[in-house]
């Protein structure tokens, strides 16, 4: 007969209901610390678990008192009462660590996950990539707290700033819909400069759309990228302490051009162009007139010479990537230098992974003088937003968060409060220590450097030829209108930024006559003042019947030779604007390929329709020429239009 104090501890089946007990309360207790269940599902899941440790933890008990019964009868009193309540937390403890792991991935398999809220995020297209990539991370991060179960979906997607603005400001009508894509819930624009005016906007009580967050996230200074050459080295020996101006002369004084993108479509160009500008102009004023014209006349004559596309910073990296022949510097985000230095996608035409060989890897100067991408996150409202508002909130912290800064350091950004690292370093070619302004310049000196760019921008000699053919007569998608009769809308809206130094033609193809592969509408060259230029363009555009085949290599063949010879003095450009594929060239694409890399003359062409970029002949022709091939909608067609022509032509004059 047992003691008094034999009494005080609990006998083997004691043991395996109180093993039962601990574990069971232990597995609830683990899953509520990490987050309360927010549906039955996953309710039911932490039921699940706490029946298995609830079985598992009795059996575990009863091996342990049949392995050291023995041991357990010698005990008495306090001490097996002791030992009992290591025994009961020690089981509840293992149980516990053990058991969540297995039944979840057991439940991961067997559950369907609820549908995660959706995030729509736009950007610009200059940082697509990167953006995609943090979008992606913050997803499995979310997975990783939530049993493999992504608690958003983000989708990213990208349009100019300047057109985001313009679609937030009409509440992103239909237009914005199928052209763009969804009402963005959340807006990485690049830098605060681009959300400035929306922000006074949406201050107005009636306008469609507020700014409900509007914080810095990350910032990237804008560098000078220079590969390797000996006659650089003094340069690199000053990676952080000559200003833009000096640089600036002395690498015209090396003989190296100057490429930068293009400030009407790239930010990174923009600001570019201001620091440089600013700078020539002793820091505190935009430089005069003869001093911008040099600037844009070396920067121009680098970009023909060296075959650079008239695009963002992409483009530009890529055709250096892959073609770069004289020594040329590049004016890029800290951010792009570290992602074309590691191999990585750049976004757009340039999605290909690949290395830079050791002579193309670049090197980054940080003017002293610099500006920087200070890469704002922005939360928009909308009327009747739903659970994409908690969802973007959501978003937001996590990018402000320790897991999210490492996301945006891993894309190449400088997020606050985290020391540079990989892959901001040496390594990559950055330079983790420079300093730079975060904060973008002011407003005033912008617009000043923007109308100086203008100003000093060099005129184009750009023929557009248009696709007349007969499947141009079919009614363009979700349009009351042809497709020919949508073309000439967005031409004709386009030629409002010709200007009277510019030079225009316009053809059609095919001719209409048997033979003939286009017809003139409007003789090249700049006779009497653009307004009479334009309205007499448009006036034949209006009597045109689409008709026939689409000779299409004919025309880019007949184009490029009736340009004739390049000038450093104003941009010469063909633009093609067609709906289908070549079916009735004498010319073929191996020759279309070699005649127009002959002619210096850039190709462009916006495929509509079923026309496509993919066409290997397409894409050697116009990359090899520093031009481009743009796919669009017919809905987005006047907007493509209007940013390509405003990149090609120097703008309306007095006599606009």
């Amino acid at each position: 007969m047992g003691t008094g104090d034999d009494r005080d501890a609990p006998d083997g089946a004691g043991v395996r209901v109180l093993s039962a007990v601990f574990a069971a309360v232990s597995i609830a207790a683990a899953n509520i610390a990490n987050g309360v269940p927010r549906t039955g599902l996953a309710w039911a899941a932490l039921v699940a678990q706490a029946l298995a440790a609830a079985v598992l933890a009795p059996g575990l008990a009863a091996l342990l008192l049949q392995r050291w019964g023995t041991a357990w009868a010698r005990l008495r009193g306090r001490a097996r009462l002791v030992l009992f309540w290591v025994l009961v937390s020690a089981l509840a403890a293992g149980v516990g660590l053990v058991a969540p792991g297995a039944v979840a991935a057991v439940w991961g398999r067997v559950r369907a996950c609820p549908h995660p809220v959706e995030v729509r995020v736009l950007t610009s297209p200059e940082i697509l990539e990167p953006s995609r990539e943090i979008a992606d991370e913050y997803e499995r991060w979310t997975a990783a707290r939530n049993y493999d179960c992504p608690a958003a979906n983000l989708f990213v997607y990208a349009t100019p700033p300047g057109r985001a603005r313009a679609g937030m400001k009409v509440g992103w009508s239909a237009e914005y819909l199928r052209g763009v894509g969804p009402r963005p819930d959340v807006w990485l624009p690049g830098s605060a400069v681009e959300v400035a005016e929306l922000a006074a906007f949406a201050k107005d009580p009636g306008a469609p759309v507020t700014v409900v967050e509007n914080h810095s996230v990350a910032s990237s200074p804008i560098v000078l990228a220079l590969a390797g050459s000996a006659a650089v080295e003094p340069l690199l020996e000053q990676r952080t302490e000559a200003p833009w101006s000096t640089l600036w002369a002395r690498l015209r004084d090396l003989g190296w051009g100057l490429a930068r993108p293009d400030p009407a479509s790239s930010l990174v160009g923009r600001l570019g162009t201001v620091a440089l500008y600013t700078s020539v102009g002793g820091g505190a004023k935009v430089a005069d007139a003869a001093r911008t014209r040099a600037i844009e006349q070396q920067i121009g004559q680098s970009l023909d010479h060296g075959g650079y596309p008239l695009g963002e910073t992409a483009s530009l990296l890529c055709r250096h990537r892959d073609h770069a022949g004289a020594p040329t510097a590049l004016v890029v985000s800290e951010q792009a230098l570290i992602r074309y230095n590691q191999g990585r996608s750049l976004g757009g035409s340039c999605s290909a992974t690949r290395v830079p060989d050791r002579a193309q890897s670049l090197v980054a100067l940080y003017p002293s003088d610099t500006l920087s991408l200070d890469h704002p996150f922005v939360r928009l409202g909308w009327p009747a937003a739903g659970g994409q508002s908690s969802g973007a909130a959501e978003f937001g912290r996590w990018l402000a968060s320790a897991a999210g800064k490492r996301a945006l350091l891993r894309a190449g950004l400088r997020p606050p409060g985290i020391v540079p690292s990989e892959p901001v370093s040496e390594s990559f070619g950055a330079l983790p220590g420079a300093v730079f302004a975060r904060r973008p310049p002011p407003v005033g000196l912008i617009r000043g450097a923007d109308r100086a760019y203008a100003a000093a921008h060099r005129p184009g000699r750009v023929l557009l030829a248009l696709d007349a053919s007969g499947s141009m007569r079919e009614r363009a998608a979700l349009e009351a209108h042809s497709r020919f009769t949508v073309a000439s809308h967005g031409v004709e809206a386009a030629l409002g930024a010709m200007g009277g130094e510019d030079e225009f033609g316009l053809w059609i193809f095919p001719g209409g006559k048997p033979g003939q592969v286009v017809r003139p509408l409007a003789a090249l060259g700049r006779d009497g003042p653009a307004r009479s230029r334009r309205a007499s363009a448009v006036g034949a555009l209006r009597r045109v019947r689409p008709d026939g085949s689409t000779p299409l290599f004919d025309t880019i063949s007949a184009g490029v030779a009736s340009l004739g010879p390049p000038s450093p003095d104003r941009v010469t450009a063909l633009v093609v604007l067609t709906d289908g594929e070549d079916n009735a060239s004498r010319v073929s694409g191996t020759q279309l390929i070699q005649t127009v890399r002959a002619k210096e003359v850039r190709v462009f062409v916006i495929a509509v329709g079923e026309a496509r970029c993919s066409a290997q002949t397409l894409v050697q022709v116009t990359s090899g020429t520093g031009g481009a091939c743009y796919v669009a909608t017919f809905d987005s067609l006047a907007s493509r239009l209007a940013e390509l022509f405003g990149a090609l032509w120097a703008g309306p004059g007095s006599d606009g």
